[in-house]
C-alpha cells in the first residue's frame, strides 16, 4: 500500500471453472462465453489499484495463465469457496483379490463414465484418495469432472496387475470441444488410491489421435511369455532414452532401426530416434527429472510414466554436426517444464515406438507424487 501515492498493489488468483458456458448481461440476450473461458484455468492477476477520494480510479493489471487450481506459494492453498464444493466421497466397499488386467480396465472405464456424468460418488476410493490435473492437487469432482461432456474415439490402456497401477491416453470431449487426456489410476485392494491425470486442451492434438484410427498395433500386441524381459530390464531400457537426451547422443540408447516418436498424435522422430539425438537439436532440455515410471506392462512389454523435461531457456543456439550453428525455436529461449506422459515398446532390447503427450507448465513445476 503506497499511501503516499494512493496506490494499493497486490496479487492474486483468479480461479474459471469453465461451467459458465452463457450469460446474459443486463438488458440484452444471451450471449455464449468466450473459448477460452469453456475449459478450467487459473489466472495469477498482479494489479494496481489508484484510489482517489475514496474511489477506484484506475485499474493496472498484468496477468499469467497456469493450470486449474494452482495455489500461491505465499498465501493461504484453500480458496475455494462453498458453492464450488464437490460432494463428499464415502469409501465404496473394496473389492477383494488382486486386480487383473480386466479388472484395471474395468476402473479405467468406470473412471471416463463417472467423469462425464459429473459423479465422484460413483467410485470406490480409498481414503486419503490424492488426485491432480496437469500437476495441481485437487478434490476429486473438480477441473475436468465439472467440464467433460463425452469421450473421443481414440483409446489406449496399458496395465500393470503388479503394482496395481493402469495408465490410459485417449480423447475426450469439454464442453463439446475435442481434448486429449492421459490417466493413471492406481487401484488399492479394490479402491481408487491416487487419479492422476493431464488434459491436453487442444482439438489439433485430438484430431491427430483420433485421425489414426487405433492406436499403434506394436502398442497393443500380447508378447509370447518366452520373449518377454522381465520388469527392471523394460525399465532400464527406457530410462535410457532420457539419458541419451540429457547427454545429446543417441548411442546411448538402444534405438531400433525403424524406431518412431509420436509427439501429441504428430510423427516428431525426423530421421530416425538415433540420428535425430546425434544432432543436438534437444539441447535445450538440460534435465529430466523427476522420471516416474508407473506402468509396466509386461504382456506387450510397453513401460508407461510421467516425466518432468525441464528448459531452463539459457541455450539459444546448439552446433549442428556438419552443418553449423543453428538457432534454438523461440518457444525454447524461456523458462518453461513439461510434463511428459510416454509409453516405450520396447523389442528385441530395443526401443521400437515412443508414444507422448504433453502439458507445458511453469518452469520449476513438480510433481505431487514425489517429494521435493
Amino acid at each position: 500500500m503506497d499511501r503516499e501515492r494512493g496506490l494499493v498493489f497486490g496479487l492474486f488468483m483468479f480461479h474459471v471453472s469453465g461451467v459458465v458456458t452463457s450469460y446474459t448481461p443486463p438488458g440484452r440476450e444471451t450471449m455464449p462465453a468466450l473459448p477460452q473461458n469453456l475449459s478450467p484455468y487459473t489466472i495469477a492477476v498482479a494489479e494496481l489499484y489508484k484510489i482517489k477520494n475514496g474511489q477506484i480510479g484506475r485499474i493496472e493489471a498484468m496477468q499469467v495463465n497456469v493450470p486449474y487450481g494452482t495455489p500461491s506459494p505465499f498465501g493461504p492453498t484453500e480458496w475455494r469457496t462453498p458453492k464450488r464444493a464437490v460432494p463428499v466421497l464415502t469409501p465404496l466397499p473394496a473389492k477383494p483379490g488382486p486386480c487383473n488386467r480386466p479388472c484395471l480396465e474395468g476402473f479405467v472405464t468406470g473412471y471416463l463414465d463417472a467423469m462425464v456424468a459429473h459423479d465422484p460418488t460413483r467410485l470406490p476410493v480409498a481414503p486419503g484418495l490424492v488426485f491432480t490435473e496437469n500437476d495441481v492437487p485437487l478434490r476429486l469432482g473438480e477441473a475436468l469432472w465439472r467440464t467433460a461432456t463425452g469421450l473421443g474415439s481414440y483409446r489406449l490402456t496399458l496395465s500393470d496387475p503388479a503394482s496395481g497401477n493402469v495408465g490410459f491416453m485417449g480423447t475426450i470431449r469439454e464442453n463439446g470441444k475435442a481434448a486429449a487426456l492421459v490417466l493413471r489410476l492406481r487401484v488399492e485392494a479394490g479402491r481408487i488410491a491416487e487419479a492422476e491425470t493431464l488434459v491436453l486442451r487442444n482439438e489439433n492434438t485430438a484430431a491427430n489421435l483420433e485421425k489414426a484410427g487405433a492406436p499403434d498395433p506394436l502398442l497393443l500386441e500380447t508378447v509370447p511369455t518366452g520373449e518377454r524381459l522381465p520388469r527392471g530390464a523394460l525399465v532400464g531400457l527406457a530410462n535410457t532414452y532420457f539419458e541419451a537426451i540429457e547427454q545429446g547422443n543417441g548411442g546411448v540408447a538402444p534405438f531400433d532401426a525403424e524406431c518412431n516418436r509420436f509427439e501429441n498424435g504428430i510423427r516428431t522422430s525426423g530421421q530416425g530416434c538415433l540420428a535425430q539425438l546425434d544432432t543436438h537439436i534437444f539441447d535445450y532440455i538440460q534435465s529430466i527429472r523427476p522420471r516416474r515410471f508407473t506402468v509396466v506392462d509386461e504382456e506387450r512389454q510397453v513401460v508407461f510414466g510421467n516425466f518432468m523435461f525441464n528448459h531452463p531457456g539459457d541455450i539459444t543456439w546448439i552446433n549442428v554436426p556438419g552443418q553449423g550453428r543453428r538457432e534454438m525455436i523461440g518457444a525454447a529461449k524461456r523458462p518453461f517444464a513439461v510434463d511428459v506422459a510416454e509409453a516405450f515398446r520396447i523389442k528385441d532390447r530395443k526401443i521400437r515406438k515412443v508414444e507422448a503427450l504433453m502439458v507445458s507448465l511453469p518452469y520449476g513445476a513438480q510433481s505431487p507424487f514425489v517429494p521435493r
